[in-house]
């Protein structure tokens, strides 16, 4: 983890922790010991970050360019016919990872969380986070299929206790020892979403739609640092608009 980006997790941090005070030892040495996606040091640093905004003052691009003048870029969207919000960071037109976040509304509600790493499936994750049925409970039900396995389990809103579910991504993550690297993932560029990140989650956690999104932002930071921030932007848009429709 490059120096600035660990100063930005504090910010990370004080969003999350509204709903899993333990997320402080993500990071902690073995904990994991490897990410999944990692920074592409052949990129190097973006010594200029361009920050686009839609007409609804919300952040739909961040762009760095590199010494060399190669750009890494992470793009935000919502697509009102599918009813998804997707992440997709690229080195240069490229696409290497793509997250997607939806609602299944039945007899319970689930939210998938799709993350694709386009150079090799392998690397590839999706989480289902299960809304309980009881407004009461405050314990949700998670599947994340990660390393060709599917782990269950569950996590308690209302404890400080890191939940099993994410001790087991962690081992799969560590006997992985994943190679995968990301050129967005980059400190420069990472620096101007988690300043937003935060701005944004400042208010708290109010909704249902929030505390089901924050769950799987806080299982996310596992996978890498400053993933966390882009499934939470992801969950943001998610969790706006199905308040919007209820």
């Amino acid at each position: 983890m490059s120096g600035k980006a660990a100063w930005l997790s504090p910010l990370i941090h004080d969003v999350v922790k509204r709903c899993a005070t333990w997320h402080q030892f993500i990071g902690a040495p073995d904990f994991p010991t490897y990410w999944l996606y990692n920074e592409d040091t052949g990129f190097g640093r973006s010594e200029k970050v361009e920050v686009h905004y839609d007409s609804e003052n919300n952040v739909e691009k961040v762009v760095g360019k590199n010494a060399a003048l190669q750009e890494a870029s992470i793009e935000f969207s919502w697509n009102d016919t599918t009813k998804k919000s997707k992440v997709v960071l690229k080195k240069g037109t490229t696409t290497e990872l793509t997250i997607e976040e939806w609602l299944s509304e039945g007899t319970t509600i689930k939210l998938y969380i799709d993350t694709k790493y386009a150079d090799n499936s392998d690397y590839d994750v999706q989480m289902r986070i299960t809304k309980p049925l009881s407004p009461a409970t405050t314990s949700f039900s998670v599947e994340v299929d990660i390393n060709n396995k599917t782990l269950t389990g569950t996590v308690d809103i209302s404890s400080e206790s890191v939940p099993q579910i994410a001790k087991d991504i962690v081992s799969e993550l560590n006997s992985m020892n994943s190679p995968a690297t990301v050129a967005a993932l980059e400190a420069n560029i990472l620096t101007a979403v988690a300043i937003d990140f935060w701005k944004q989650g400042s208010y708290g956690t109010c909704a249902w739609q929030d505390t089901l999104d924050v769950i799987g932002t806080i299982l996310s930071d596992t996978f890498g640092f400053g993933v966390t921030r882009l499934y939470g932007k992801a969950s943001k848009y998610l969790a706006e608009k199905s308040k919007e429709a209820s």
